[in-house]
């Protein structure tokens, strides 16, 4: 055997065994034909990363079908109305949003007052919604205007809101007991009828959820305490509340097209959704759209060694804004040092250049590392990355804008205190129930 034939025995037995060894660290080969990973990441069937963006699309539409608009017209919302106020600017700004990014055919929108005795239809001209909106016309409109049961309002506004529609609700959200009640008690009970609101929904709506806005508007007229007495408020301020129910793609919709108003209104806001079992998402820099094979550690720093990857997604179908996504602390982390997040980024790409046909263009890039052992030898592992709710904890400004007892008015108008009665009982029946979801888990396999 000549010397060049054994050189060439020598390195085709050295490949085989490099082969071999990335075999035995994967579990498939590193085109990854298998069906074991696909099973491993959670997903039933093997099908290509596109087929099953398209059937994602397909079964989360981001146009509603019909848009239902509520707003309250009790006597306590006579304030919000009287003069150009804020308040009746926003609520036409919302309402010709929805019409022109969100209505499929612009022509199913039913614009309503509500109360807890009936729901009222108000015709529309030429897309005039403040017409209407005059404490005049709520008097005229009629119904119970004297007591405002808003748990009540909020179950009508659910019960009627279909799969496949928006309804937007407006209303103080000011609880309103009863003279005898227990207060601390009948808010508890508020809570849990929120919570069980919600329940009954998801059990004919698995994809049903809330988006909450806090707006504040200049006020002119009456605040009723909880005892009932009145408070005259002569150019003041007071908040109001937007609500959006429907399916969680569509309220994706409806807050990327009314956020330039939030941002400029400084709103508050809240999301609870079901959140997705899965997104549009692919690794990059792998053949296997969710599986990085055969990998090593290919940094070592401060003597850690760990293999850096990215994947991109498409979280546009999420009601929340860039902000949150990009918060790396958003995100929940493992309990050992396995992996971290290093970065999120905004993609923005000519769709028409870089996407094969039928794919979707993805707008977050994710980069993170994998820690290796001390041979620089990466585990086989599936990392979960999961983005959590904003309702894992009660958000700071609930606290901050709620009148636990009600009576920061009882001595009058206060202009500094723009706080509601009710509105943490409110928000914990709406945490109690989305709180433990996380919005979206990604997958990523390695070896």
């Amino acid at each position: 055997m000549t010397k060049k034939n054994t050189i060439i025995i020598l390195i085709a037995l050295i490949f085989c065994l490099f082969f071999l060894a990335i075999l035995s660290l994967g579990g498939c080969n590193p085109d990854c034909d298998g069906e074991a990973c696909w099973k491993e990441i959670g997903f039933a069937t093997k099908k290509d990363y596109q087929h099953r963006d398209s059937i994602f699309l397909a079964n989360n539409p981001s146009l509603a079908n019909r848009v239902n608009v509520y707003i309250e017209n009790s006597a306590s919302m006579d304030g919000y109305v009287d003069g150009h106020t804020s308040f009746k600017t926003t609520i036409h700004r919302f309402c010709g949003h929805l019409k022109a990014d969100v209505l499929r055919d612009g022509k199913n929108f039913n614009y309503c007052f509500i109360n807890s005795d009936t729901i009222i239809p108000i015709p529309l001209k030429n897309d005039n919604y403040t017409k209407d909106l005059t404490s005049e016309s709520f008097k005229i409109k009629g119904g119970d205007r004297a007591n405002s049961d808003i748990i009540g309002l909020i179950r009508k506004v659910v019960n009627t809101t279909n799969p496949g529609e928006i309804s937007m609700f407006v209303s103080d959200c000011v609880y309103s007991p009863e003279p005898s009640e227990d207060i601390f008690k009948a808010l508890s009970i508020q809570q849990t009828d929120m919570n069980n609101i919600l329940k009954e929904k998801y059990k004919s709506n698995s994809n049903f959820g809330v988006l909450l806005f806090r707006m504040v508007s200049d006020f002119n007229g009456i605040y009723y305490t909880k005892t009932n007495a009145h408070i005259p408020i002569n150019r003041g301020q007071r908040p109001y509340f937007i609500w959006f129910f429907g399916d969680q793609s569509i309220l994706s919709s409806v807050y990327h097209s009314i956020l330039s108003v939030v941002q400029e209104e400084k709103a508050e806001y809240l999301v609870g959704i079901p959140g997705y079992t899965y997104l549009p998402y692919k690794t990059i820099g792998s053949p296997h759209p969710y599986h990085y094979t055969g990998t090593k550690a290919d940094t070592e720093q401060d003597s850690v060694s760990f293999y850096n990857c990215k994947f991109e997604a498409d979280l546009s179908y999420l009601p929340i804004s860039n902000k949150y996504i990009q918060d790396i602390s958003n995100y929940t982390t493992p309990s050992k040092r396995i992996w971290e997040l290093t970065k999120i980024e905004v993609l923005t790409q000519d769709i028409g250049g870089k996407l094969k046909k039928n794919e979707i263009p993805y707008n977050m890039k994710y980069s993170l590392r994998i820690f290796g052992k001390y041979n620089n030898s990466i585990p086989k592992r599936k990392i979960e990355i999961s983005l959590k709710s904003m309702l894992d904890e009660l958000p700071d400004w609930v606290t901050k804008y709620d009148d636990p007892k009600g009576d920061d008015y009882n001595n009058g108008y206060i202009p500094d205190k723009q706080r509601t009665f009710g509105l943490k009982s409110l928000v914990e029946g709406i945490r109690d129930f989305y709180g433990e979801s996380n919005y979206v888990t990604f997958n990523i396999l390695v070896n």
